[in-house]
């Protein structure tokens, strides 16, 4: 005769539960961070283009990252006037990223931390002159 086993699902599902959450978690918010570090690429490439042909390169980032105050762009080389070829104009574009979910702080009940906080990311483009 089979033992009683009324409730053995409940038990499987609460001891499951948590890990597929805690992988739900992690691939949204690994998916978003992945999404604003391309978009941070872009507008590194777009800022440096910009300060190459000697336009702004903050109102450049801004566009790209939809709006301005979502990242800093900072212009560590700029291109002089009547640069040569072999100048480059150098941006760096900073951005927060805040996650959409809990992961962060399930992460640092085992004792690791994600730092996605602060991402940034730099571009390179070779003055016009």
């Amino acid at each position: 005769m089979r033992g009683d086993d009324t409730g053995a699902a409940a038990v499987e599902f609460a001891i499951v539960l948590p890990v597929l959450l805690l992988i739900v978690f992690a691939i949204v918010d690994f998916g978003r961070a992945y999404n604003q570090r391309l978009l941070l690429n872009q507008a590194a490439r777009e800022g440096a283009r910009a300060e190459a042909v000697g336009l702004s390169a903050q109102t450049q980032v801004d566009n790209v990252m939809g709006g301005s105050g979502k990242a800093t762009a900072t212009v560590a080389v700029a291109c002089p006037a009547g640069a040569a070829t072999n100048v480059s104009a150098k941006v760096v574009v900073t951005a927060t990223f805040t996650p959409a979910t809990q992961i962060s702080s399930i992460a640092g009940l085992f004792g690791k931390s994600i730092g996605w906080s602060s991402m940034s990311a730099t571009g390179i483009m070779a003055c016009v002159g």
